[in-house]
């Protein structure tokens, strides 16, 4: 399956229900996530899978899951994406992902404006009461 032919996966999923026991989204994301690295262009997917998390904020895509295993594999690339779409509608995995990058930083000015960052979301009028609680723990974890 080509890198196009995922995205386009992407772009039209529509997760399976919870109860529904011949379908798990997880593993059928992994199966994808795994065909999207072993062709070497993966990265143009960057997007798409950040609006997929976007479009589905209270989806259980996993922790870390395969989403955020397959988007941290592109280092340096993704971090663009990942920033584009807190702005845009931040949820409770891409908030995850940005803390995760908080406490890799060392650089500690790069570090401050990046927990300001976060500080920032909570002022976003799309985030639900499960990401306005992800930003205030993260937030209280980086203030110790």
């Amino acid at each position: 399956m080509t890198t196009d032919q995922i995205i386009e996966i992407f772009e039209k999923f529509v997760p399976f229900d919870e109860m529904d026991a011949e379908n798990d989204n997880i593993l059928f994301l992994y199966e994808l996530t795994d065909l999207l690295v072993a062709n070497g262009d993966g990265e143009k997917a960057i997007a798409p899978i950040f609006q997929m998390m976007e479009k589905y904020p209270e989806v259980d895509f996993g922790s870390p899951g395969p989403l955020v295993h397959t988007i941290e594999k592109f280092r340096g690339s993704y971090e663009i994406y990942l920033y584009e779409s807190l702005q845009r509608k931040p949820t409770s995995l891409t908030v995850w992902m940005l803390n995760r990058i908080i406490n890799s930083e060392n650089e500690p000015g790069r570090k401050s404006d990046l927990i300001e960052m976060l500080r920032s979301l909570l002022e976003s009028p799309v985030i639900n009461d499960e990401t306005r609680e992800s930003i205030q723990g993260f937030i209280n974890f980086q203030s110790r």
